[in-house]
């Protein structure tokens, strides 16, 4: 995990080296698209979660201060 001010806010980039996932197989729920992209946006922010099998997953968070 690495957190790191920037002149336009913050950003927490979360990674690991497990079995990762496909992200366009996740089902619709309240998983990726709402617990994490929903309340990014609604704190002004933005999230990415690039993941593929047996790559692992990263988790970037973005929002300005």
């Amino acid at each position: 995990m690495t957190v790191t001010g920037t002149g336009g806010g913050v950003e927490v980039t979360v990674v690991d080296r497990g079995t990762g996932f496909d992200p366009q197989a996740v089902e619709k729920g309240l998983g990726l698209r709402s617990s994490i992209h929903g309340r990014m946006r609604e704190a002004g922010g933005a999230a990415e979660v690039d993941s593929a099998p047996g790559e692992g997953t990263r988790v970037e968070l973005r929002w300005p201060a």
